[in-house]
């Protein structure tokens, strides 16, 4: 079938074939035919997503063509043309049905007399999958590309089923395929700088995401079972490397603890939910390009349509190439990445996925960052300064596997399972000036030298039955999950350090010290329940969950004579709970309890017994609003963790090294407040307002205050984006502006060094205190971009605007700090068949 790549798929809701067929609008008997509606007011693309939804109409038309418009909305029963009639009043838009291939075609009113120029959208004929899904033709109700929206009406994360933000008891954000593509947010770290509530703290090449206090470890890919950002048995960084967003459609961001989708580790910090991009159901060819400062150079291809058996099956690939440099010298990083994914309907009520992924990054890696002159003042180095040797290099190369099943059960229940392989091999040869500048003692930089080969696996399995059903007419949804991890990693490391510091030094001849092997496995069961209790209050809703765990660690060590750690532990709880109160059909209330635990059996105190794990819990209210193109949420909470690990710097020859179950607890509350969407027509938004006061409650024995736990995150974050769509004339009409703004308030750090060592390195007590920061800070980013045709668009982001110079991340005197990216412009070219 022939399908013309001169435009996009806006929604796409697949109907099981029945006797009744919609017919054109002259048709009498077509216009008997009613559905019973419910689309509020609002984005007038999303609100035509739930139309094809409702009606089981495929709806097509050129991409640009619903941007900046709204809608009413529609309640009540309608036929197809009146229901079409109402939502479309006063766009200026006009339809056209098709009863052949049920499909509706819009247009400009202009041209809705030339049947040409109708048709000179996306025809599709037999394109329809069998099983519901999404916007733009993707079988993924929570898929977001074509939207063209700053908010979803739907997510996966937080449960094991989709649902609106509106109905998740937690605080979630997304950051929609229009807002990575509109601020060129090209991998998973710039992502997440935009992410509300979130605080970035630089890492080397990466950066690490903390959110409420604490660092967020799991990440989920397609809702399933959560791979590791950080290996806690290895204490190690290089199981992850950030993921580029080509692949994917949009990212879900869950702050607090996840305790149904998590195994074995529920973080207090919150989690994250990446959604690959699935196959269309109509063709279309994307290429991009981009040119920046710094040397940045990134070209993207993405080829997406049906492939055979008239549409039952579907296909993507995605290929992206990118080399920069850093703002510092000498920097450099490149990127190859290929992804592939097959669609098939193997039943009007089956879909088969399968996919799979390659990725090699290599860079010239600097993971120390500036020093500080030993006092903490500030040395005010130049921000293109690196004290990385040159000859240092890194590479990685990740692939994955993965296969999905979706199986309709019926009207009611839906039977999802996913495998997921994942494998990456890590090498690293590095070197680099550490320590402080002298000003108070003697001078004790060094150089740093690191060698690193870590491989690693991970096996993923997932397996859930959702379903819905009335117990004494009152509607319950009940979900049975099973979810299995298994990894295992290698690593083999040198390292070293030179007193003479230089950047002049040669590679040297790395010595490996030996391999350290760890393999650990985790299961969980997880049962939960969404009801209705009460006959007289119909939209209050009770959720709550019943969870198996099983935890299997084998870690052993090659170094030396340690025995290693060998251990297996189970537990039941009652991880979750929550009330929901709907309100209206656009606002809620909600209240939630979620449990905190965190296995560390995998860590060993000096008389060589296994750590008992974190505790912990969240408790968190708020209230939603949803009307379909704008969400809002308001959240306060109160978290709390304890039994953390702490390093036993006291003892020392434990082949594993010692730790202990630190005193202290640590404690995390405030609010969030975030709006995304579409608040009015032509104008998207993505903004967050967070406070966060957190810190470190001493045991009651002791004479010590209370700390503040992260002190590099500040207690008052401010994010904004806009992005507008001008209006006015020929040019106008074709314009968008975008306009955003970073804000935050003081972060510090503060600790202690040595004024006079001892001949052997010791220092006795000859400490001088300091503490130094970040005072308050706003970075202010913005956008032009122009569509030429329906086809090719351009657009320059200018990001740090002003050239605000401020520390993104400050670490110790010795390293750790880190300037945020002066300004820097990005060009790029987008074209869309």
């Amino acid at each position: 079938m022939k399908t013309k790549m001169l435009s996009l798929l806006i929604a796409s809701a697949i109907f099981i074939p029945s006797a009744a067929t919609y017919a054109a609008v002259e048709n009498s008997e077509q216009q008997a035919t009613q559905t019973d509606y419910q689309i509020p007011a609002g984005n007038l693309s999303l609100a035509l997503v739930q139309f094809s939804l409702q009606s089981g109409l495929q709806l097509i038309a050129p991409s640009p063509l619903t941007d900046g418009h709204a809608t009413q909305g529609l309640s009540g029963r309608f036929s197809p043309t009146d229901a079409l009639v109402r939502l479309l009043a006063g766009s200026g838009l006009s339809f056209s049905l098709d009863a052949q291939h049920n499909t509706v075609t819009l247009s400009n009113a202009a041209a809705a007399d030339s049947s040409a120029s109708v048709l000179d959208a996306v025809r599709v004929e037999g394109m329809q999958s069998t099983v519901s899904g999404g916007a733009n033709g993707s079988t993924d109700i929570t898929a977001t590309e074509g939207s063209n929206s700053y908010t979803t009406t739907a997510v996966s994360i937080g449960g094991k089923t989709p649902q609106s933000l509106k109905e998740t008891p937690q605080s979630v954000s997304v950051i929609t395929s229009k807002q990575i593509k509109d601020q060129n947010l090209t991998d998973l770290d710039t992502v997440m700088t935009k992410v509300s509530g979130v605080t970035t703290k630089r890492a080397g090449d990466t950066e690490e995401y903390y959110s409420r206090g604490w660092r967020i470890t799991n990440i989920q890919l397609d809702g399933g079972t959560p791979i590791q950002l950080y290996d806690n048995i290895l204490n190690d960084d290089s199981s992850f490397s950030s993921f580029d967003m080509s692949m994917f459609d949009h990212a879900e961001i869950l702050r607090g603890g996840d305790s149904l989708n998590s195994v074995g580790s529920s973080s207090p910090g919150g989690s994250i939910n990446l959604t690959r991009k699935r196959p269309l159901d109509h063709g279309q060819i994307a290429v991009s390009g981009q040119a920046g400062s710094w040397n940045d150079y990134r070209t993207s291809l993405d080829v997406t349509g049906p492939l055979g058996f008239d549409g039952k099956l579907r296909g993507r690939a995605v290929a992206t190439w990118q080399d920069k440099d850093r703002y510092y010298h000498p920097s450099e990083d490149g990127t190859r990445l290929l992804y592939g994914i097959l669609e098939a309907d193997l039943t009007p009520t089956t879909l088969l996925t399968f996919g799979g992924s390659y990725t090699k990054k290599k860079s010239l890696p600097w993971e120390g960052g500036l020093p500080r002159y030993q006092s903490g003042r500030d040395a005010e180095l130049p921000r293109d300064t690196s004290l990385a040797l040159p000859w240092s290099h890194r590479e990685i190369i990740s692939r994955q596997l993965f296969a999905q099943l979706r199986q309709e059960l019926g009207e009611h229940w839906t039977l999802n399972s996913q495998l997921t392989w994942l494998s990456q091999n890590y090498t690293n040869r590095q070197g680099s000036l550490v320590g402080a500048l002298p000003d108070l003692a003697e001078d004790d930089r060094y150089t740093q030298l690191t060698a690193e080969d870590v491989h690693g696996k991970q096996y993923l399995a997932d397996i859930s039955m959702v379903g819905k059903f009335d117990l004494f007419n009152l509607p319950q949804q009940l979900a049975f999950s099973g979810s299995y991890q298994k990894n295992r990693s290698n690593v083999n490391s040198f390292t070293q350090e030179l007193d003479a510091p230089s950047l002049a030094l040669p590679q040297p001849d790395w010595q490996p010290e030996g391999n350290v092997l760890a393999r650990y496995t985790t299961a969980n069961l997880v049962a939960k329940a969404d009801a209705v209790l009460l006959p007289f209050l119909p939209d209050l809703h009770f959720q709550s969950a019943l969870r198996w765990d099983s935890y299997d660690a084998n870690f052993a060590p090659v170094l030396g004579s340690g025995l290693g750690i060998k251990m297996k532990t189970e537990r039941t709880s009652v991880p979750y709970y929550a009330l929901r109160y709907d309100l209206s059909s656009d606002w809620s209330v909600y209240s939630s309890y979620t449990d905190l635990y965190q296995y560390q059996a995998y860590m060993t105190s000096v008389s060589g017994a296994t750590l008992p794990p974190m505790t912990g819990n969240t408790k968190e209210v708020g209230v939603k609003y949803s009307n379909g193109a704008t969400n809002a949420s308001f959240a306060a909470y109160h978290s709390v963790r304890r039994n953390k690990a702490e390093y036993d710097d006291l003892n020392v020859g434990c082949s594993l090294g010692c730790y202990r179950v630190g005193s202290t607890e640590e404690i995390s509350e405030g609010f969030d407040f975030d709006i995304t969407g579409e608040p009015l027509p032509r104008w998207s938004v993505n903004f967050g307002y967070t406070y966060n006061n957190s810190k470190t409650k001493p045991d009651p024995k002791a004479a010590d205050q209370d700390r503040t736990l992260a002190s590099f995150a500040p207690k008052h974050l401010f994010k904004l984006w806009n992005d507008v769509q001008l209006s006015g004339g020929e040019y106008l009409n074709k314009t968008r502006v975008g306009l955003g703004i970073i804000a935050q308030t003081r972060s510090f750090t503060s600790g202690q060094v040595c004024s006079k060592a001892n001949a052997d390195d010791t220092c006795d007590d000859n400490y001088i205190d300091y503490q130094f920061g970040q005072g308050f800070y706003s970075v202010i980013s913005t956008r032009v971009g122009y569509r030429f045709s329906d086809n090719w668009s351009a657009a320059v982001n200018f990001n740090n605007l002003f050239d605000r110079r401020y520390y993104s991340t400050t670490g110790g005197v010795d390293s750790g700090n880190w300037y945020g990216a002066p300004r820097n412009v990005v060009l790029s070219i987008d074209g869309t068949f």
